[in-house]
C-alpha cells in the first residue's frame, strides 16, 4: 500500500465534508466514531479557506448558491517585516 492510499476515503467531496447528526466516521486504526448532533445541526468539516484562485470551487459555490463566510485573519501579536525597516 502507498502512503497516499491511506489518505483515500469512500465519500465524495475530499477536503470539503459537511458533518451532521449520525454521520460516521472510520479512523485508520479501524476506530468509528459517529456524530451525534441534533438534527438541523452540522459542522463543515473542510475546507477552512477558498482562495481566489480556486475558481472551479468559488464556481461551483456560485452554481449551487452555497454562502461564503468571512474568514478574516486578525492577529494584534503579528508584525510585517520588510528588509530593512524596523518592525
Amino acid at each position: 500500500m502507498l502512503a497516499f492510499d491511506l489518505l483515500a476515503c469512500d465519500r465524495p467531496g475530499g477536503r470539503c465534508w459537511t458533518i451532521r447528526a449520525v454521520t460516521p466516521e472510520t479512523e485508520i486504526g479501524g476506530e468509528t466514531q459517529v456524530c451525534c448532533f441534533t438534527n438541523g445541526n452540522l459542522i463543515n468539516g473542510g475546507p477552512m479557506r477558498l482562495l481566489h484562485h480556486h475558481t472551479t470551487t468559488l464556481d461551483y459555490r456560485r452554481e449551487f448558491g452555497l454562502p461564503l463566510v468571512p474568514f478574516t485573519n486578525f492577529n494584534t501579536a503579528a508584525f510585517v517585516h520588510r528588509s530593512g525597516q524596523p518592525r
